[in-house]
């Protein structure tokens, strides 16, 4: 009888998420998605114009943005909470006239994840979520990279959109 105790508490210990917790990761998954439907929708762009090479690479970050998004539920799920599918949000590109504009909404954000991911990790060290704030760690570290790679294509595009002609060179390097 102890032991069946030990194994039933156990199996539930540390598997509640708390309700803050819970609506924030939820709200991170959502977000995640949106950064996937922003790649999306800078890979039409892209494709549009023909630039195949560089909406080819937007789209697989869609892709692994959109993963993201459901790491967090998946994740919501094994801890026991309730997910809340998220809305399909419209990305507003009315203003891309160029490619610069379109890298830039990117970098931006890839620093909104950044700091809602560090908002999060915040919560989970005030609820004593160690599970939790460990996988918001390994987002956090792979931000790091996200967010490098970014801006390093920000200043290429910066300095091909001078010269549209350029553009192409950049193309090539991502096919």
């Amino acid at each position: 009888v102890l032991l069946s105790l030990c194994v039933s508490h156990s199996l539930t210990m540390n598997v509640d998420l708390h309700d803050t917790v819970l609506a924030a990761l939820n709200a991170k998954a959502a977000q995640e998605f949106y950064a996937s439907n922003s790649y999306l929708a800078a890979s039409l762009w892209f494709a549009e114009r023909d630039y195949d090479g560089i909406a080819s690479f937007l789209q697989k970050e869609s892709a692994d943005e959109r993963s993201h998004g459901l790491q967090f539920l998946d994740y919501i799920i094994k801890r026991g909470g309730t997910t809340v599918a998220p809305a399909s949000a419209e990305v507003d590109h009315s203003q891309w006239t160029k490619a610069t504009h379109v890298f830039e909404a990117l970098v931006k954000v890839e620093v909104e994840v950044t700091r809602s991911l560090e908002e999060l990790r915040k919560m989970t060290q005030a609820h004593e979520d160690p599970m939790t704030e460990t996988l918001v760690m390994d987002f956090l570290k792979m931000q790091i990279d996200e967010i490098d790679g970014m801006q390093k294509l920000l200043k290429k595009v910066k300095a091909y959109d001078a010269m549209p002609g350029l553009m192409w060179h950049l193309n090539a390097e991502l096919s």
